[in-house]
């Protein structure tokens, strides 16, 4: 099983998907010193609620402030409304990018996720070998999830 995201980000996540109703999530996962995860949210300046859009003062100002602190950046987050797969944009961006990403959607109660990482020695985006894992975790009514991994 993948470890690279821990269930406490998934819930983190799904409490900011559950707050942020219009426009994409956007932002990083933060591996800190002490092996803690945290996420960073970071505006998301797309006019469009389909969209995302990262300023880069503010990916700069993330990566230097994790890495002051020991830190670096394991991932970039951003959400969908409809599904966790990666769009046409999506691909683009990502061959451009230096760190995994992770696909976030919130259906009801259920927070559904894929999780991608770049093989650096192919050009170009293939899903099925750019997929590393993907999976649904549940919140039940005490705001705990349960979580499901498959992949």
């Amino acid at each position: 099983m993948d470890r690279a995201v821990p269930d406490s980000i998934f819930r983190t996540l799904a409490r900011c998907l559950q707050a942020s109703k219009t426009a994409e999530l956007c932002g990083f996962i933060v591996k800190g010193v002490h092996d803690d995860h945290t996420f960073v949210a970071v505006p998301n300046l797309s006019p469009s609620p389909a969209c995302f859009t990262m300023s880069s003062l503010d990916v700069r100002r993330v990566r230097e402030r994790a890495v002051r602190s020991g830190g670096k950046l394991t991932a970039l987050v951003h959400s969908h409304s409809t599904d966790t797969r990666m769009s046409i944009d999506d691909e683009a961006a990502f061959m451009n990018c230096d760190l995994p990403w992770l696909i976030v959607s919130l259906f009801g109660r259920a927070l559904s996720w894929h999780y991608y990482k770049l093989d650096r020695e192919c050009n170009r985006v293939d899903r099925s070998t750019a997929l590393v894992t993907q999976g649904q975790m549940i919140l039940d009514s005490s705001d705990e999830p349960r979580n499901t991994r498959s992949r």
